[in-house]
């Protein structure tokens, strides 16, 4: 589930050992290719529907509940189809409790809270930046070594941010910026979190169990901040558009996973990892064709230097 997302392209990695031998013919290229572009047009419009549902006034606090049970659930009866459930023992708890912090509860409350204030597009760009405070992360643990290249997209991606603050004419109204500022902690929790499943990634489970299982668990934490701050009444009252929106965006995450979990077996993470340049780019032009969005030169300069960011950054192996 990403932009966004709960984010599985840095953790479902660990399902490339237990593939089938990759299928190197041209149809199998050509069908990989697709469900990659697939993927990342969803990943895109992800963002342009959570703002569909924060702009009809729902709550943030609500629009995570519902997408986390909706999801949760979605991706439960995929486990029971595939006879592999998620385990509830202590240890696994802790592990989905930290997960379901740092990958939906928090990311995904500040994505809603945000939404109606910036446009669709600039969310996009700013909640595809992970890859970067990922390596930083990982630098600073010594899970990586220091990599001129990889440095130049931590450079580059801090260059995109920069764009969408500083210069007056970047954001339609400058009240934006402060939200924008708020936006930035959402990759940070991302990045934090590729690390904590990296580094506590449970060996019998997968990332179906795992991703099912921190649902759940982000739903239950959702349900207690909804209820003490009255944000779950509105969620079940007045069937609107932005109900709707946060049922689709709960369908999306979940078939977000399976398409993930499909073009890793078939093809690898780093040919996944490309999702995330067509993820970026169809954010903004979701943006303009749902909500005529109009980005300025600023945001589209900062969208080419995300762009060169995730290039250096991402992971060659």
């Amino acid at each position: 589930m990403r932009a966004g997302v709960i984010r599985l392209d840095c953790v479902m990695s660990n399902e490339v050992s237990h593939g089938a031998a990759r299928d190197g013919t041209a149809r199998s290229r050509f069908v990989s290719l697709v469900l990659l572009l697939v993927l990342g047009l969803s990943w895109g419009l992800s963002f342009s529907v959570i703002k569909i549902a924060a702009d009809d006034g729902l709550p943030a606090a609500g629009i995570v509940m519902v997408t986390s049970l909706v999801g949760g659930t979605l991706l439960f009866a995929v486990c029971a189809v595939r006879r592999q459930m998620p385990r509830w023992d202590r240890r696994h708890l802790i592990f989905y409790l930290g997960c379901a912090i740092l990958s939906a509860a928090a990311p995904l409350y500040l994505e809603a809270l945000v939404a109606q204030h910036i446009p669709a597009g600039v969310l996009t760009i700013v909640a595809t930046m992970p890859p970067m405070f990922t390596y930083v992360f990982a630098l600073t643990l010594g899970m990586e070594r220091l990599a001129f290249m990889r440095v130049a997209g931590i450079l580059c991606g801090l260059g995109s941010a920069l764009l969408l603050l500083l210069p007056s004419a970047s954001l339609p109204d400058p009240a934006m910026r402060p939200w924008v500022a708020l936006a930035l902690a959402i990759p940070v929790l991302y990045g934090a979190y590729h690390i904590y499943a990296a580094k506590l990634w449970p060996g019998d489970s997968d990332a179906f169990q795992v991703a099912a299982g921190s649902l759940l668990v982000t739903f239950v934490i959702m349900l207690a901040v909804a209820l003490a701050t009255g944000e779950a009444a509105p969620m079940v009252t007045a069937w609107g558009t932005g109900h709707w929106a946060v049922i689709a965006l709960a369908a999306l995450f979940a078939a977000d996973a399976v398409l993930l979990f499909a073009i890793i077996r078939r093809a690898g993470p780093v040919f996944t990892s490309q999702a995330n340049f067509i993820s970026v780019v169809a954010g903004v032009f979701w943006g303009m064709a749902i909500f005529g969005e109009q980005p300025s030169v600023w945001i589209w300069a900062s969208l080419v230097l995300l762009v060169a960011a995730l290039a250096l950054a991402l992971p060659r192996r």
